[in-house]
């Protein structure tokens, strides 16, 4: 029952990734096969990556063309190209609007969590400049520990 539960839900998230790339059938649709590892991995999508960003896109992306989620999220084809490439370092704003396309949080990428605890540290200190020698001073003690 559970392996009926699973195949179902594969089958309609696979479904709805061939209509968002434009995919039309007419008829039934072929049977697909897929290991159990690939089904968890698409019915379960990781919350988070630890990936770099090129890494973590290419396997959000799966089997899309990047010219798909480029419409999808409203840039050029390009751009995701240049991105994926590491040509490009991806900023909050455009993680936000790659998450939003590809249905994630935009924590999924590390790249997005490091700018977003970066970003708290600057209004914590800026709100707070007396902080800021003694976090200053314990940061590079940190690094200098890793």
């Amino acid at each position: 029952m559970l392996g009926k539960l699973l195949g179902d839900a594969f089958n309609a998230i696979k479904d709805e990734e061939e209509r968002r790339n434009g995919v039309k059938r007419a008829g039934r649709r072929p049977p697909r096969f897929a290991s159990l590892e690939v089904v968890v991995a698409t019915v379960f999508p990781e919350r988070y990556s630890m990936d770099p960003f090129p890494e973590a896109m290419r396997k959000l992306l799966g089997e899309r063309s990047q010219r798909a989620f480029a419409h999808t999220a409203g840039f050029h084809q390009t751009t995701i190209s240049k991105l994926m490439k590491g040509d490009y370092k991806p900023d909050m704003a455009i993680l936000e609007r790659i998450a939003d396309a590809a249905k994630v949080s935009p924590g999924f990428f590390r790249e997005y969590r490091a700018l977003y605890v970066a970003e708290l540290v600057r209004l914590v200190l800026d709100e707070r400049p007396h902080l800021s020698s003694a976090v200053l001073r314990d940061l590079m003690n940190l690094r200098n520990t890793t």
